[in-house]
């Protein structure tokens, strides 16, 4: 987790658009995912190509195949106050 934290977000970071990033790890399962919010679609594809490219560098080996990459409008937003 502090790897990505301190390697990958500030790439992510830095594409036009970006919005939010979240990382979720189950530690039982090794289970993971994230979340990246962006302004638009330019902005989203690019960080795909971001994250594809740095995991290759960073976790070579350690994750099968591609990554399952799902893309939509946002329908709903709560945050606590």
């Amino acid at each position: 987790i502090q790897q990505i934290q301190d390697g990958f977000v500030p790439i992510i970071r830095e594409v036009p658009g970006f919005v939010a990033y979240y990382y979720l790890h189950e530690p039982e399962t090794g289970a993971t995912a994230s979340i990246s919010i962006f302004a638009d679609r330019a902005g989203s594809e690019e960080s795909t190509l971001q994250a594809a490219g740095w995991i290759e560098e960073h976790f070579e080996g350690i994750y099968e195949g591609p990554p399952e990459v799902m893309a939509g409008t946002l329908g709903i937003s709560e945050v606590a106050s």
